[in-house]
């Protein structure tokens, strides 16, 4: 009897040989996932927002910008805010707290309404809020914050504000309650959330040239290009030992070196007087060092290079008005997709290259249990995955042409082709992302006995 198309006896081969087709493929993309990153981000771009204020932030504006992100504050705390400087009311600490974290309500009891809150105050409503209000005594609410990690940084000086009381719940965000779970758990934080731009320009009012560091050390988290230091508690010598330690060199501190782009230093600008409203001895004084300098520039005692750094560290010196200084910052590669893993900011229009990195971090080295190990895994990660880029083309001088890519940690992420720097700047994203101060160096390759110029290449 025929057969009719359909029956099983023309159809029984077609399955069986689709079914081995269909093994064969899925043994095939077993076998090249094992060659094959699943850390891919080809199409994506490092293309950067447009930043939401030019208006210069403090660190509360910041810190109520993240609020505002994750829907506890009105958006207009997107930008920097008159607000965010006025003192806090009780009740408006209540309603803050309370919009926080919604499970905590039964211990946040209001009492005088229109009173200022105070620091203190504050700081054990919020501790009361993390189940630690048997853990510590009234007098020593403060000293009990700071031993769990609760320590923000850039309060105001003179009283407790709204952008005081963000600081803390920002800090609040990054420890552990008294039963053990994350605070950020605890939050109302949104799982699809609009990010906003990283600042533009932070204004800081530091106390001490330490205070300025630890505030820099803050603050560079969110990857300002300029930052104003304030002198209104600076006296006129620490300003100076400030611009002297950011100057045109990076200073001796790794933490710092790790995060600014080592071809263009840090460039700092001092507020200073005019020469002539100097009193005559102190002009005779700024005249008689300014010669000395363009006497030894003249003679070949020092370098043009050389002449412009003491000049420049002699004019803030003697000229500088007290009122502060600007310090313009350019940050490496690596730091900045290290910080815009932050959930409330963003540098990118996307974050393709961001989560390839941290995916990439994630499967090769978060599992590190000290530094040392940190490194060698890092290591290990670049040499596996890494390959030299070929050159696109020859310039004029025959010398090798490479795509911008390839000296980027993108080049690393779109197919793995890289050459020098970015072999340093995908190594110093994974050791920042685990935690390891790591300063990319630049320098050039010259044969044995060779002059400098007669360069083979660059060296990272």
């Amino acid at each position: 009897m025929p057969i009719r198309h359909g029956q099983a006896g023309h159809t029984r081969k077609k399955p069986y040989l689709l079914r081995q087709i269909i093994k064969f493929s899925a043994t095939i993309c077993i076998i090249l996932s094992l060659f094959t990153p699943a850390f891919a981000a080809d199409g994506y771009s490092l293309a950067r927002i447009e930043k939401e204020s030019q208006n210069p932030y403090t660190p509360g504006d910041l810190a109520a910008a993240r609020l505002a992100v994750y829907g506890v504050l009105p958006e207009r705390f997107r930008a920097p805010q008159a607000e965010t400087a006025r003192t806090l009311s009780y009740a408006d600490a209540v309603r803050l707290l309370r919009a926080v974290f919604a499970e905590s309500n039964a211990s946040l009891e209001t009492d005088d309404e229109s009173r200022e809150i105070t620091e203190t105050e504050f700081v054990s409503m919020l501790l009361d809020a993390l189940g630690y209000r048997e853990f510590y005594a009234d007098p020593d609410t403060l000293s009990f914050a700071k031993s769990i990690g609760l320590s923000p940084v850039g309060l105001s000086a003179a009283v407790f504000t709204l952008g005081d009381a963000a600081l803390y719940l920002q800090s609040a965000a990054e420890i552990y309650a008294a039963d053990g779970t994350p605070v950020r758990n605890r939050m109302n934080i949104p799982d699809n959330i609009r990010q906003t731009a990283f600042p533009d320009t932070m204004i800081l009012t530091p106390t001490s040239p330490e205070d300025a560091e630890t505030l820099l050390r803050e603050v560079t988290r969110y990857l300002p290009a300029n930052v104003i230091i304030r002198g209104d508690f600076l006296t006129k010598d620490e300003l100076f030992t400030i611009f002297k330690t950011y100057y045109r060199v990076k200073p001796d501190h790794t933490w710092y070196a790790s995060r600014i782009y080592d071809g263009e230093p840090v460039r700092v600008e001092m507020s200073l007087s005019n020469p002539d409203a100097l009193s005559q001895q102190e002009r005779d004084a700024y005249y008689a060092v300014m010669t000395r300098l363009w006497e030894q520039y003249e003679s070949g005692e020092i370098s043009v290079q050389e002449y412009g750094d003491r000049y420049d560290l002699a004019e803030a010196r003697l000229l500088c008005d007290g009122t502060g200084l600007t310090l313009k910052f350019r940050y490496c590669e690596a730091w900045e997709l290290v910080c815009d893993l932050d959930d409330a900011f963003t540098l990118y229009k996307d974050d393709g290259v961001t989560r390839a990195a941290d995916a990439f971090y994630q499967k090769y080295v978060a599992k590190a249990r000290n530094d040392r190990e940190a490194v060698k895994l890092a290591e290990e990660a670049v040499i596996r995955w890494a390959d030299y880029a070929d050159p696109e083309r020859s310039d004029r001088n025959d010398g090798a042409v490479y795509s911008t890519a390839s000296h980027s940690i993108l080049g690393f992420f779109q197919n793995r082709k890289i050459v020098c720097d970015g072999y340093a700047n995908i190594f110093q994203y994974l050791t920042l992302r685990a935690g390891v101060e790591c300063v990319a160096v630049r320098g050039l390759t010259v044969r044995d006995g060779a002059k400098k110029s007669a360069k083979i290449g660059h060296c990272w």
